[in-house]
């Protein structure tokens, strides 16, 4: 079943042709920058008109904007009954609840939670209203290592309840984690990508003295960012991205990487310890030939624990 049909659709002031249908339970991702993806979502929800071109909404539609805010002065407990009553459901609050880790959070004014449990709870509001298509942008740009996990379970979760679940994201690599088909607008027409070519070989770009180096991410011991400029360590040396540390932990949400502070991200294969020395104040020895030390921020240092006894190194 076809839930959306563009057919050659242009908007006005904008050069691409719009050409795609989603079916009911297709797995579709779509590169698109933050100017591209409002201007889509503008049109799928009425906001704004196709110039030329056939387009049919044939389901329930709802999305999550990146930008999206939230009633910060509720609490989650009174959130959520708010939409229940809108959504007329008979979810059963309390579980789905569990299932969104925010039942230990009722009682939790929004302005108190963690980023990753605002975008638990869009999702859950979302789902209170059971939509066919849901659209997401960026979702787990801002997320933790740990809440990009949960939350890839989360989505999962919805499509077996029937969601049909399209994600917009700058970043190739995000889109992978969440779709099995994706986009990308080439020659101001909508384009397939052969995934088959970049899934599961994630490369990182690097500029130095006037050469592009193209790095696996296993290469990568950490990543850090000093005075505005994110530069990748490799085997003791530097090399600076055009990327910041937000977009590089996007980029490596699904690869055993982990933002151990503001400034760093270590790839866990390379922890060899952590180090309490003084109270509060924790280090990452890495098992490179120098035995770097890096920062761990205190309130990481549960999370972090857990990780490395996941993975294999």
């Amino acid at each position: 079943m076809n839930l959306v049909e563009l057919n050659d659709v242009t908007i006005a002031n904008n050069l691409v042709h719009y050409s795609l249908s989603i079916q009911q339970y297709e797995r579709l991702g779509l590169v698109m920058d933050n100017q591209e993806s409002q201007l889509l979502l503008d049109l799928l929800s009425g906001r704004i008109f196709p110039s030329s071109g056939n387009f049919q909404l044939n389901a329930e539609l709802m999305f999550k904007r990146d930008t999206d805010g939230m009633y910060d002065d509720l609490t989650v407990k009174t959130y959520l009954k708010l939409f229940f009553e809108l959504a007329k459901t008979r979810i059963d609050l309390k579980q789905v609840m569990e299932i969104f880790h925010l039942d230990s959070e009722m009682k939790t004014k929004i302005s108190n939670l963690s980023v990753d449990q605002k975008e638990r709870l869009h999702l859950l509001r979302i789902y209170l209203f059971q939509p066919k298509i849901l659209l997401l942008e960026s979702p787990l740009r801002k997320l933790t290592s740990s809440g990009a996990r949960l939350y890839l379970e989360l989505v999962e979760y919805l499509r077996t309840k029937g969601i049909t679940i399209v994600v917009m994201a700058s970043s190739l690599n995000e889109l992978q984690q969440l779709s099995t088909v994706c986009y990308r607008i080439n020659n101001n027409r909508l384009e397939k990508i052969d995934s088959s070519a970049t899934k599961n070989n994630l490369k990182i770009v690097s500029r130095r003295n006037e050469q592009i180096i193209y790095f696996d991410v296993s290469e990568i011991d950490f990543i850090e960012s000093i005075n505005g400029v994110t530069n990748l360590s490799v085997a003791g040396k530097y090399y600076p991205v055009n990327f910041t540390l937000n977009e590089m932990t996007a980029k490596l949400v699904s690869e055993d990487f982990f933002r151990c502070h503001r400034s760093y991200i270590v790839n866990l294969k390379m922890v060899l310890s952590i180090e309490n020395y003084s109270k509060n104040s924790y280090t990452i020895i890495l098992k490179n030939q120098s035995r770097t030390e890096l920062p761990l921020s205190r309130t990481k240092v549960t999370e972090i624990k857990q990780l490395l006894g996941t993975i294999q190194r």
